[in-house]
């Protein structure tokens, strides 16, 4: 995929499973978090937001969780969602007034689901951001 796409505008861009909302967890704790934790607490937020939006159903949630906690791997963010917000507007995945979040349907398939920055706290809050 990365020999593929060097500059991330195809298929590289769906190995950013969890990687939105955890770069915010990252800036958040001034980077004191390591960036795998990071991208594993956002894995597990994508998943939860995408379970709860019907995005996919409970055993790719479930799945999900088990493998980052099978690992060690924290699943909950330390941080609310306003803190995390403020964060996520400034991803580089943003343009034309929405986030573009890779979204899992099943394990091993995902799709980019581009969300106007209006309904992030929605996101959030279904990812299990306080």
């Amino acid at each position: 995929y990365v020999n593929q796409d060097e500059f991330d505008r195809g298929k590289r861009q769906f190995l950013n499973l969890g990687h939105s909302f955890g770069h915010a967890v990252e800036a958040r704790s001034g980077y004191t978090l390591s960036h795998g934790k990071c991208v594993a607490i956002g894995m597990a937020m994508i998943t939860r937001a995408a379970y709860e939006k019907g995005f996919c159903g409970e055993s790719t949630f479930s799945d999900v969780l088990a493998v980052l906690r099978q690992y060690g791997l924290p699943t909950e963010s330390p941080y609310g969602s306003d803190e995390l917000l403020r964060a996520l507007t400034l991803d580089k995945k943003i343009s034309g007034g929405s986030l573009h979040l890779i979204v899992p349907e099943t394990v091993g398939r995902c799709r980019m689901v581009s969300v106007p920055l209006s309904e992030l706290p929605d996101w959030l809050a279904a990812g299990g951001a306080k």
